[in-house]
């Protein structure tokens, strides 16, 4: 490549060129920057007496045009442009040839002007020790903290200052580290304050009427700045809620105060609530709520019999949905009798594993998991959003056999984080750590924002919600089935034989029993005279949940003649498993008791 001298005429030319794109970067675009040093790559075939003036022009423009950009990115073109600067010989500087241009001074060696807020101070002094320098804007004061805010010097990278939490700890004598983060380009420091202000519930959430048609959203907590944030659950990016922090976070009242601004803003009618709360402390005050679509359960049976339910109501829709909606929200828009939300609530989510595990063994776990992974895949559209909140944010493994399955998390989009003990623990429930360096008492990540939880003064509160309904007249917890008119079926098929269910769900051929069959079922069979029709459909409804050791023989075999005059099925196998949910299982105790009485009832016909 041949080098030809410039005139001093083309060295202006090239100086004032590069001066003018320098101002317009500074202006405005990142694209004049590029424009400016592909114009300024041609002459770089000149001599090297101009190649570093060059150079400096193009990685200048690039340089302000990263200003731009924000705090992160700043210090990578400033390299460029200091390589730039230590190619160039002194002789060939421009601020020699041109007058009236002056070189930028390297930001590291200006120190910035100390805020007047003491707090603010002792942080950059701190960090001026650490050759750290960045310009302090106005702190924010918050409900539990002030936030105070820094623009670093642009060649210093963000991550520096991240990991200063522990030095300046120290420096404000603080219990823990504070959470330092990166908002809007400058670095963040999160200082507790002396007192904390508690925000009260009845403050920012009040009666409202919304439909059937409306999104179903639950208040979260407020931000730095008073704004209260919303979380909508009808949102596809965030039907279901993984939510974990220890004891003194203010776990227990977040989610008190979530489902309480469900409950002031939607009727019975149109949100219904299951709640799973095995401390049975928490939300006894919710036990009235005609919202409530089961009694508040604490223990493994009732638990699994109203994920069943749920499940089995999840189908139904989807079957009403078909050729007509592909969502609750759609399909209550086009029918006169629409469909209630529901909220599935499970508070101490370990406490659950470990009581289904105790209760039911491996297996009841299986069910569990499985039960709860179908409302997380499917039922979002169906209108059924799960809520899971734990004191120990682990994931399961056999050295934590109560922690959270990995499949269910990945359907768990919307985190809520509060208080917790490690930063595993953090990484957990929002995949980053940061949760261990929270406040408690309602101070929270959700999402990644930093909110404080609203709080629920007295009981009083809550019963205002109730009385306000309190002549409402409740529909029945699960909707009647949407094609037929009956009460929905409810599949036991997958259900494990091994499991000691004492209270299995209604068998399909009660359920199917129309008025005129019952009427008719004394007539097919003999000594039924001294039981009416209703007593008898009472009673094999009832003896179908028990053990099947704890059935009479007369009614069972009742119930055998009927799958066979009426269902066409026959069997040993067919009918243990229809009735009782029993599939066939090996060795399993509670299938050998059903076949040694079904045994028993045909042997005696």
């Amino acid at each position: 490549m041949s080098q030809h001298p410039l005139t001093p005429d083309q060295v202006v030319g090239i100086i004032q060129d590069a001066k003018q794109a320098h101002h317009a970067v500074v202006a405005a675009s990142t694209t004049a920057a590029i424009s400016a040093f592909m114009a300024l790559a041609v002459p770089m075939v000149r001599p090297p007496m101009w190649q570093g003036a060059t150079l400096f022009c193009a990685a200048s423009a690039l340089w302000h045009s990263q200003v731009l950009r924000g705090a992160n990115q700043r210090y990578i073109l400033a390299d460029a442009r200091k390589r730039a600067l230590e190619g160039a010989s002194q002789e060939s500087l421009i601020y020699r040839v041109v007058e009236g241009v002056s070189p930028i001074q390297d930001p590291v060696q200006i120190a910035p002007q100390l805020s007047a807020d003491p707090v603010a101070a002792a942080i950059q002094r701190k960090w001026e020790a650490l050759k750290l320098y960045a310009q302090p804007l106005e702190p924010i004061r918050g409900f539990t903290f002030t936030r105070y805010q820094f623009v670093p010097n642009s060649e210093l990278s963000a991550d520096r200052f991240l990991k200063t939490g522990n030095d300046i700890k120290q420096v404000l004598g603080l219990k823990d580290e504070p959470l330092i983060g990166v908002e809007g380009g400058a670095i963040a420091v999160d200082v507790p304050n002396p007192q904390r202000t508690f925000c009260n519930f009845r403050e920012y959430v009040g009666f409202e009427s919304r439909s059937f048609a409306d999104p179903l959203e639950v208040a979260v907590g407020l931000t730095l700045t008073g704004q209260l944030i919303n979380l909508n659950l009808s949102d596809p990016d965030s039907p279901h809620i993984l939510g974990g922090g220890k004891t003194g976070s203010g776990k227990s009242e977040l989610v008190r105060a979530m489902l309480l601004s469900a409950l002031y803003r939607f009727s019975p009618d149109a949100l219904k609530v299951a709640v799973i709360d095995f401390k049975g402390v928490d939300f006894k005050d919710f036990a009235g709520s005609p919202h409530l679509g089961f009694p508040i359960a604490n223990n493994a049976e009732s638990v699994l019999d109203i994920l069943r339910k749920l499940v089995q109501q999840m189908k139904d829709r989807y079957q009403a949905f078909q050729g007509i909606a592909s969502n609750i929200l759609e399909y209550n828009g086009m029918v006169d009798n629409p469909l209630p939300r529901w909220i599935v609530l499970i508070d101490e989510y370990a406490q659950m594993i470990a009581a289904v595990r105790g209760e039911y063994g491996e297996d009841g776990v299986k069910e569990l998991d499985s039960l709860l992974n179908q409302i997380g895949r499917l039922a979002r559209a169906a209108g059924i959003h799960l809520w899971i909140f734990t004191q120990k944010p682990l994931m399961r493994k056999p050295a934590t056999p109560c922690g959270i399955d990995s499949t269910l998390k990945e359907n768990l989009a919307a985190r809520i984080a509060l208080k917790v003990g490690d930063h595993h623990a953090s990484q957990v429930i929002m995949d980053d750590s940061g949760a261990e360096k929270l406040l408690g008492k309602g101070d929270l990540l959700f999402n990644g924002q930093r909110l404080q939880s609203l709080y629920v003064s007295d009981s009083g509160v809550i019963k205002a919600a109730i009385a306000r309904y309190a002549t409402h007249v409740s529909h029945p917890p699960i909707s009647p089935n949407l094609t037929s008119g009956q009460p929905p079926h409810h599949s036991n098929a997958d259900r494990q034989g091994t499991l000691r269910d004492s209270h299995p769900p209604v068998p399909d051929f009660v359920n199917d029993m129309k008025p005129a069959q019952a009427g008719d079922f004394n007539d097919d069979f003999d000594g039924c005279d001294e039981l009416s029709d209703r007593e008898l459909e009472h009673l094999m409804k009832d003896y179908a949940r028990r053990d099947p050791s704890e059935i009479p023989i007369p009614i069972l075999r009742q119930a055998v003649a009927y799958y066979d005059v009426r269902l066409g099925i026959t069997g040993q196998n067919r009918f243990i498993e229809m009735f009782w949910g029993i599939p066939k299982s090996g060795n399993s105790p509670r299938y050998d008791r059903a076949r040694a009485a079904y045994k028993q009832a045909v042997s005696e016909e």
